[in-house]
């Protein structure tokens, strides 16, 4: 299982030093990580040190090296670019996808969006109408029922966290108070796992098939990990019910153990991680099959995507 790495103490040195990441303090070894466990590395601190082989070294292992700002908020991520060994045939039949196959996958990642937030809310009547809107999805989400779900979940999702949300309907809002702070790592960490499972796959991250945000570079991963953002929601309810704060180490240790929550995929029980995974590489099928003959429809039985355990629902 690969593990998370954040480095956030300052004047902490990294180097690369027989197949390991070495952190080094006043030229004194404090920690030693094998390449080949390591899948993200944060550095978490505006005062690190760090030799391009680390940087070089882990993109070939496959990992992913996120750099957060003053604020502690991910400002960028540096993805591997090792090929597919079929990536070539893969990114063709991406940008070839007919507009009917990609209106299709949409709608079946908002279904599968709607069904989890309506896993996670705790009442039973707003459950209900949330999957009957999921069952209502259709091709290209003509009638934007994502949105629709959205204005339902988030004022009853975080409702009974703290006191001051209930009197307050929480709103999501990225420069929003807290506990937007919370969701905003989570979703930054979620959306670089989500990029690097794409490349993995041999995609284009910045094709997507519903976002096209010419200022989006990862637009493919902002389709993909929209049903697993949910996880990240259960993870800031937790850590909301201690009351307001500001994103401490604590608290981003927390959000990133959403990379080995389970989730239910295919009948399956499967780490989070291993479930983009699977999720890019059915996307890629899902194009591959569809320029070789494929209906659309079918070709979109290859994108799997995840359902809440039955112990994660509220």
């Amino acid at each position: 299982m690969k593990r998370t790495i954040e480095v956030s103490t300052a004047g902490t040195h990294l180097s690369i030093k027989h197949n390991c990441l070495i952190l080094s303090s006043d030229r004194e070894q404090v920690a030693s990580v094998p390449l080949e466990d390591l899948g993200t590395l944060i550095l978490a601190s505006q005062s690190l040190t760090v030799t391009s082989a680390v940087l070089g070294r882990l993109a070939e292992h496959g990992g992913i090296t996120i750099v957060t700002g003053a604020d502690h908020q991910p400002e960028g991520t540096l993805l591997p670019l090792r090929a597919h060994s079929t990536r070539g045939e893969r990114v063709r039949a991406q940008v070839s996808a007919s507009r009917p196959l990609e209106k299709q996958l949409w709608a079946r990642i908002v279904r599968a969006k709607i069904r989890n937030q309506a896993a996670l809310v705790p009442d039973g009547a707003t459950r209900t109408r949330l999957e009957k809107l999921a069952n209502s999805v259709r091709s290209g989400d003509p009638k934007n029922c994502e949105a629709q779900a959205a204005r339902s979940y988030w004022p009853l999702v975080f409702s009974e966290s703290h006191p001051t949300l209930n009197s307050e309907p929480f709103r999501r809002n990225r420069s929003g108070p807290w506990p937007n702070n919370l969701l905003n790592y989570g979703y930054a960490v979620l959306r670089a796992m989500t990029a690097r499972a794409i490349c993995a796959a041999g995609l284009l991250p910045e094709l997507g098939i519903h976002h096209h945000s010419r200022y989006d570079p990862f637009a493919l991963a902002s389709d993909l990990m929209e049903p697993f953002r949910t996880w990240v929601d259960h993870r800031c309810l937790e850590l909301a019910a201690d009351g307001p704060s500001e994103l401490t180490r604590r608290e981003k240790q927390e959000l990133l153990g959403v990379y080995d929550d389970p989730v239910m995929l295919d009948g399956q029980r499967t780490p989070l991680f291993v479930a983009v995974e699977r999720a890019a590489s059915g996307l890629a099928l899902a194009f591959v099959e569809c320029k070789t003959g494929t209906p659309a429809l079918k070709a979109t039985e290859r994108l799997l995507l995840p359902s809440l355990p039955a112990d994660n629902a509220r």
